[in-house]
C-alpha cells in the first residue's frame, strides 16, 4: 500500500479486518488456486488496479501511521479505565486533569486513618495545606477551588457522559465527614483559611512585595494587605529565628504575630510540632517555621477578631457535628 499497489491478501488473520475487496485489493483463501485468481483480477483493468493503489496508499498515510496507531491504543487504555469518551487534556503534564490530592494522597488512601502513622500521609497533607494558603493569598478578587479539593478529594471528577452510562459526578463527602479518616483536618483547615481570608481581608490590596525568595533554603516570604506569608518549603529542615530584611518603603504593622499556622495538630500534623513564630522589629523579620509549614501572620486587632471566632478554635470532630447539625436544620 506505501507503494501505492493494491494487495492480495488471505482472509488469515489481520489483512481480512481492513483490506476492502475492489476497493484496495482482494482477499483470497490460503490455497495457490484462490492466490492465483486474486492476481488476475488485479492483472484484468489497470485503470482499477491504479484506482485501488492511489486508495491504498492514502489509507497507509492515514490509517497506519504512528500517531493514529498511539491514539488508538490511547482509547483503548481509556475505556479500560472508564474513561471512554471523556475529554482529553493536551496540555502537558501526567497530572493534567486530575486534582491534586490524587497524586499526593491516592497512593496512600489506605493509611488516611487517624491512627494511622504514614509519613507520605503527613508529607501530602501539609503540602496541600501550603498549596492552598499560597493560591488563597495570592488571588485577585477571590478564590475558586473545584469541589471536593477542599478536603483533598483523591478521585478524579467525572462528568456525565456516554463512556461511564451518564452517571453523575461522585464527590466523596462522606470522607470530610467521617471522624476516623484525616480528610477531616483537609477540610477544619480550609474552612480555618477561608474565614481569616474573609476576616483579614489581604485581597483588597491589589498586590503582594516579595521579602524572601531563597531557593536553597526553600524558603518564600512576602506581604499583602498588612499581613505577611511565609512558607518553607523544605521537607525536612526547620527553619529558626531566621532574618528577613522588609524593604525601605514598605510599611508593615508593628504588631505581627501568626494568625493562621498549617502545622497544627487539628489540621492534621504531629501534636509535638514545634509551633511557627513570627515577629518585627524595625525593619527586620524574624521567622521560625517548621518543615513543610505556611504561617499567616497579622496585625494584633486582626488576630483578636479572630479569637472571638469560635469556629475557628472548633477541633475537626466538633466541626463535622456543627455542620451536620447545620445540614439537619
Amino acid at each position: 500500500w506505501a507503494a501505492g499497489k493494491p494487495v492480495v491478501a488471505t482472509t488469515c488473520g489481520g489483512p481480512r479486518d481492513f483490506v476492502l475487496p475492489d476497493k484496495d485489493g482482494y482477499l483470497v483463501d490460503p490455497n495457490p488456486g484462490s492466490i492465483s485468481w486474486g492476481i488476475c483480477k488485479i492483472c484484468e483493468n489497470f485503470d482499477h488496479a491504479r484506482w485501488m493503489g492511489s486508495r491504498a496508499r492514502d489509507k497507509a498515510l492515514n490509517e497506519f501511521n504512528w500517531a493514529n496507531i498511539a491514539h488508538k491504543t490511547q482509547a483503548i487504555y481509556y475505556e479500560q479505565m472508564n474513561l471512554k469518551s471523556a475529554p482529553a487534556f493536551r496540555s502537558k503534564g501526567p497530572l493534567m486533569g486530575a486534582p491534586l490530592a490524587s497524586e499526593l494522597l491516592g497512593p496512600h488512601r489506605s493509611s488516611m486513618g487517624v491512627l494511622d502513622a504514614s509519613v507520605l500521609v503527613t508529607r501530602g497533607l501539609s503540602m496541600l495545606k501550603q498549596l492552598r494558603v499560597l493560591s488563597a493569598s495570592l488571588g485577585s478578587d477571590g478564590v475558586l477551588t473545584w469541589m471536593g479539593s477542599e478536603f483533598g478529594q483523591v478521585d478524579s471528577a467525572d462528568m456525565p457522559r456516554f463512556g461511564n452510562g451518564e452517571k453523575h459526578m461522585s464527590i466523596s463527602y462522606a470522607s470530610a465527614d467521617n471522624k476516623g479518616l484525616k480528610f477531616k483536618h483537609l477540610d477544619t483547615f480550609d474552612l480555618c483559611l477561608n474565614r481569616t481570608m474573609a476576616a483579614l481581608e489581604w485581597l483588597s490590596d491589589p498586590k503582594h512585595t516579595i521579602l524572601l525568595a531563597d531557593e536553597d533554603r526553600k524558603l518564600l516570604v512576602y506581604a499583602r494587605g498588612n499581613c505577611v506569608f511565609a512558607f518553607n518549603f523544605h521537607p525536612s529542615e526547620a527553619c529558626f529565628a531566621w532574618k528577613v530584611d522588609v524593604p525601605a518603603g514598605l510599611r508593615l504593622p508593628a504588631d505581627l504575630g501568626v494568625a493562621l499556622d498549617t502545622e497544627r495538630a487539628r489540621f492534621g500534623c504531629a501534636d509535638d510540632a514545634t509551633p511557627s513564630k513570627g515577629s518585627l522589629a524595625g525593619a527586620e523579620l524574624t521567622l521560625s517555621l517548621a518543615p513543610r509549614a505556611a504561617v499567616v501572620l497579622a496585625p494584633a486587632k486582626a488576630r483578636q477578631r479572630l479569637a472571638a471566632d469560635t469556629m475557628l478554635l472548633n477541633e475537626p470532630d466538633e466541626v463535622i457535628e456543627q455542620t451536620s447539625s447545620l445540614m439537619g436544620a
